[in-house]
């Protein structure tokens, strides 16, 4: 119990201090603005995957947000993520953004969803 209640004060502290100075970019296209964690460059992500168990949680959750939020968009009414784990879609991040270290966690979850939406 108190593992669980620390870490909701660890995550609630780095929030609350993280949130306001979060970046933003703009898609490729310039249609919309990312924000938060999708802005964050890939080489940041990898070195969060091998270094930064914290980073990566939060980017594991960004990446997890975003594929919910395509579920509630497309007009298929299931799971684009069905047959994956968030440890397989991180390790997928990952790759993508090793071999593309100038993209951003949203050039590399985009990439994700279209993987995804072509095996349904």
């Amino acid at each position: 119990m108190y593992a669980i209640r620390d870490f909701a004060r660890g995550l609630t502290l780095y929030l609350a201090v993280s949130l306001p100075f979060s970046a933003s970019a703009a898609d490729a296209e310039a249609k919309f603005t990312v924000l938060s964690f999708g802005a964050k460059s890939c080489g940041v992500v990898v070195s969060d995957f091998e270094k930064n168990e914290w980073q990566k949680l939060l980017n594991s959750g960004w990446v997890g947000g975003f594929l919910t939020a395509i579920n509630a968009v497309i007009d298929q009414g299931g799971d684009i993520a069905k047959g994956t784990d968030p440890a397989g879609r991180d390790l997928w991040i990952y790759n993508y953004c090793k071999a593309n270290p100038l993209h951003t966690l949203y050039n590399a979850t985009d990439a994700l969803t279209i993987e995804l939406l072509s095996r349904t």
